[in-house]
């Protein structure tokens, strides 16, 4: 055999009946993860794993001085961050132990080096997160694409940054970037919003912390393509999310992660579906299209629609998505057959709320019953 034993490899993760399909309509390839080797039986040509736990890990954050251009001060801005994992010799929780064929065990890639940044450039980290994806890699796809989305997200003064504003996500630019001592590198951003409606003129003035911040979008326009850098990470690191959702699941770890990688879902199409529309509009640069904001809008809010639909009481949000991406592409099979599957999932659950109710009313009745019967004889 050439593998040797405690070597940590990529290796296809236990398939279980309910990861064998996804929300988005397609066939579901095997998903791998990265595994250590505790031992080689030669018998039978098989390796004894120890998979890292699925939660994708952040690199550590390059040294900032703050100042007028600077990445954002977050370990992740979208993947939900559930603590560094513990030595991978030791067993824990989340790790699994499995016997898989050596023939199916394959080397990690040549840019996977330790805890080392990937790139310095989002171009290269987002193409290295790519050939992990394809080898349905999610967890380790998801750092660096959380690693190239951090290189688009530039904070500095003029640059567009998107803020939860009660519930909804907004634009805002920024004006002047207040440091502070003893904030940590963090900062106080003086900004106007911006409105998405061109026949808005109305402005806005505020002042936000930088911890508020969701999203600084990308003013890099020089070619065709690199205005929907940003959106494509957005996008793919979505589809990561709830494909580590379906693995927890089926693993039966702590059941409020996948909730945390859904809702991390919505938020990244929602911030694609923002910096879509925000360069539909012209403020992106001259290469702005509004037929490339058309496909983001679609893919975006297909995605979402599948995030909302395992989200309890969701159901709506994904109908309404599924409508949205329906009036941009009419003849989009794949909206159509999740929004008739959402269909019979709510008229499943309402025929099986309406039997339970019936249910309950006849348990009150017999104990209601009881009790008077009871009273009757005293």
């Amino acid at each position: 055999m050439s593998q040797k034993v405690a070597t940590t490899v990529r290796a296809p993760r236990p398939l279980r009946d309910n990861q064998r399909g996804s929300n988005e309509g397609k066939a579901v390839a095997q998903p791998t993860g990265r595994a250590l080797i505790l031992a080689l039986n030669e018998g039978d040509q098989t390796a004894s794993l120890l998979f890292e736990d699925p939660a994708p890990q952040p690199f550590p954050l390059s040294p900032t001085a703050g100042g007028r251009k600077r990445r954002l001060n977050k370990s992740f801005l979208l993947v939900p961050h559930f603590g560094l994992r513990k030595d991978v010799n030791s067993v824990e929780d989340n790790a699994e132990e499995e016997d898989v064929p050596v023939s199916s065990l394959t080397k990690l890639l040549s840019f996977e080096s330790g805890d080392s940044s990937p790139q310095s450039d989002a171009q290269s980290a987002k193409e290295h997160a790519d050939a992990l994806l394809r080898l349905q890699d999610f967890s380790s796809a998801a750092s660096f694409y959380e690693e190239a989305l951090s290189l688009t997200s530039v904070l500095s003064i003029g640059s567009a940054i998107v803020l939860n504003r009660s519930g909804r996500a907004v634009v805002a630019d920024v004006d002047c970037i207040d440091e502070e001592e003893g904030m940590g590198g963090r900062c106080s951003i003086d900004v106007t919003y911006l409105s998405l409606d061109a026949a808005d003129s109305e402005e806005e003035e505020g002042t936000v912390l930088e911890k508020e911040v969701l999203l600084c979008l990308s003013s890099d326009s020089g070619n065709d393509k690199s205005p929907s850098l940003q959106e494509r990470i957005l996008l793919n690191l979505s589809r990561c999310l709830l494909r580590l959702a379906e693995i927890d699941v089926a693993g039966k770890r702590a059941m409020h992660r996948p909730a945390e990688y859904r809702r991390a879902a919505v938020l990244g199409c929602t911030l694609a579906l923002t910096s879509a529309s925000f360069r539909t509009l012209g403020w992106g640069g001259p290469t702005s299209s509004p037929a490339t904001g058309s496909t983001t809008e679609e893919k975006a809010l297909i995605l979402r629609a599948a995030a909302f639909s395992d989200l309890p009481g969701k159901s709506k949000n994904a109908q309404a998505d599924l409508r949205r991406s329906l009036k941009i592409n009419p003849g989009c099979a794949q909206a159509k057959r999740m929004s008739r599957d959402l269909n019979f999932r709510d008229a499943r659950r309402k025929r099986t709320d309406k039997k339970l109710s019936k249910e309950v009313c006849r348990w009150v009745q017999r104990a209601t019953d009881a009790a008077e019967g009871r009273g009757a004889g005293t």
